[in-house]
């Protein structure tokens, strides 16, 4: 409530002191009823807590009186001073006169001091961090956003100042609601909106022209002959507001120039200042304009190299074609390493959940991993690593789980596409056990990679999964092991490096005569003792 409060009187406040005159309307009591809030807040600071940091320590203030006497020394004057009622000030007795117009429009400019109450705003910075934890726009578009408000905010603020230099100014300029019922002007132009000055000044004699403003020169250059009402608030504004912007971008049409002392300084200040805030915002826009596509800036500068090396080294065409196709393709793998690289400033549980949920429809799908827990499966994601492909190109990662993340591999006979893996075998810890089969990209390929290393370093940290493991590593093994047994005995060939599998399979076979035609029965229905002695044998391999 505070922060709308703060932006209502940062919007309005400027507005109602330029343009408006005192009144007791819808505008006047919502004021009214902000500076309640407002004087609400001061008493709450009397008995809310403060916290603050010293360099070695944290203090943490709860006693009243060491709080009110902290909130005196502090803001305690500016929120006094935006709070005081100003609109009644000049109603008090000895100040309600005719004379002194520009005294009594003093006592509205100090209606100003209720801005001070903005010093405020980082008050709110907290709800807005949390505001922007609960949303997913870039920090570029928040920058954006920021800069688009400050140019509004900067133009708003210069054309109140401008249109209330204008109206302190303007004594020589009067509107209808301005003037006595007795004034015989309003009997003797009924229809005019607004009057001015009367006298036959001599044009070199500046004291004389006391009075004027822009906003005189503007109803009688400008305003005269058109539709235009510059005793209309929104008028003025409008004018003021167009001053502003075309001081800001430097445009200078030149239509509404100061005409007094006050007026130029106010002027060269406010091109000073807008002339900077203008840089300000183009160089920054610029910037984040490009950092809100930093891939493409990226690929658009790693094209460009390759292009400039090839032409000074005269690569062969065939070979431009082949690099640039792999660049334009990498750029979907450059953005996956990106996005890894964005959580390793996260903590490790948080990492592994995001890496989790990256890759789950590619772990899912993996019957070694169905039965598993989340959290087992959460760390393991964390260990992934991307690689990609070129068309053609043997993939060679031994010992490692592939997962196909997109593209199309040719592994042995069998075609292998996207969320397709291979290399289940990689559990096995004798390397004669897993298949060696050659796989090639059909297309450009992305392959998420799961070492063994890795795996067997996460296992003892989770029972069940490490039990789930070891019993399918000795299932495999026993297979592959009898299968390779069959395969030779049918051949009847026995190659040197498979010397431990006689060693293991003949007396096995010698017990079991009748099963040793194990190609058909390649698990086999060994007694449970005897295979649990040839798992054994084969884990310890």
């Amino acid at each position: 409530l505070v922060v709308v409060c703060l932006l209502f009187t940062a919007i309005v406040t400027p507005f109602e002191v330029a343009f408006l005159k005192k009144g007791y309307g819808l505008l006047y009591f919502i004021s009214r009823a902000i500076d309640l809030i407002f004087v609400k807040d001061m008493v709450i600071q009397f008995f809310l807590k403060v916290t603050y940091f010293e360099p070695r320590r944290q203090i943490l203030i709860r006693k009243r009186r060491e709080l009110a006497k902290r909130y005196l020394k502090g803001w305690f004057i500016i929120d006094l001073l935006s709070v005081l009622p100003y609109d009644h000030i000049e109603d008090l007795p000895g100040l309600k006169s005719d004379s002194g117009l520009g005294t009594l429009k003093v006592f509205r400019l100090l209606r100003v001091l209720r801005l001070l109450r903005l010093t405020q705003v980082f008050k709110a910075s907290r709800l807005v961090e949390r505001w922007r934890n609960r949303i997913s726009i870039s920090s570029a578009r928040i920058r954006l956003m920021k800069f688009g408000t400050l140019l509004v905010v900067t133009c708003h603020w210069m054309g109140c100042i401008w249109g209330f230099v204008g109206n302190f100014e303007a004594t020589n300029f009067s509107c209808r609601s301005d003037l006595d019922t007795s004034d015989s002007r309003l009997r003797e132009f009924p229809s005019r909106s607004y009057f001015f000055a009367e006298g036959d000044w001599d044009p070199q004699a500046p004291q004389a022209w006391e009075g004027e403003s822009w906003i005189v020169a503007f109803a009688k250059n400008r305003a005269a002959g058109t539709p235009t009402d510059p005793c209309d608030p929104g008028t003025l504004y409008a004018a003021s507001l167009y001053w502003a912007i075309v001081t800001l971008t430097s445009i200078g049409y030149g239509d509404i120039l100061p005409i007094t002392f006050l007026e130029y300084i106010l002027a060269n200040i406010a091109m000073l200042i807008s002339s900077c805030i203008w840089a300000y915002i183009i160089g920054a826009i610029c910037t984040i304009v490009y950092s809100m596509d930093l891939e493409q800036w990226a690929f658009d500068e790693r094209m460009d190299s390759f292009n400039r090396m090839a032409r000074e080294n005269n690569i062969p065409h065939t070979l431009r074609w082949r690099a640039r196709e792999y660049l334009r393709e990498s750029r979907f793998h450059l953005k996956y390493v990106r996005s890894l690289e964005a959580t390793s400033h996260l903590a490790p549980g948080l990492r592994g959940s995001i890496a989790k949920h990256m890759t789950m429809h590619h772990l899912g799908g993996i019957p070694l991993f169905k039965c598993t827990s989340s959290r087992f499966r959460q760390e393991i994601a964390g260990f992934l690593r991307p690689h990609f492909f070129e068309r053609q190109e043997k993939i060679e990662l031994p010992g490692s789980l592939c997962v196909v993340k997109r593209g199309t591999v040719l592994r042995g006979t069998n075609v292998v596409v996207r969320n397709g893996h291979w290399g289940e075998d990689m559990i096995l810890a004798r390397e004669a056990l897993r298949l060696d089969l050659p796989a090639r990209c059909l297309t450009h390929t992305e392959v998420l990679a799961l070492e063994r290393d890795d795996l067997f370093k996460t296992l003892p940290q989770h029972e069940f999964e490490d039990y789930l493991f070891r019993r399918a590593a000795t299932c495999l093994a026993l297979r592959r092991t009898v299968l390779i047994y069959a395969k030779e005995q049918n051949a009847g060939e026995f190659m040197p490096e498979y010397t431990w599998v006689h060693a293991l399979m003949d007396p096995v076979a010698r017990k079991f005569p009748s099963r040793r035609d194990t190609s058909e029965n390649p698990g086999g229905n060994e007694p449970e003792p005897n295979a649990g002695d040839t798992s054994k044998n084969l884990g310890s391999n």
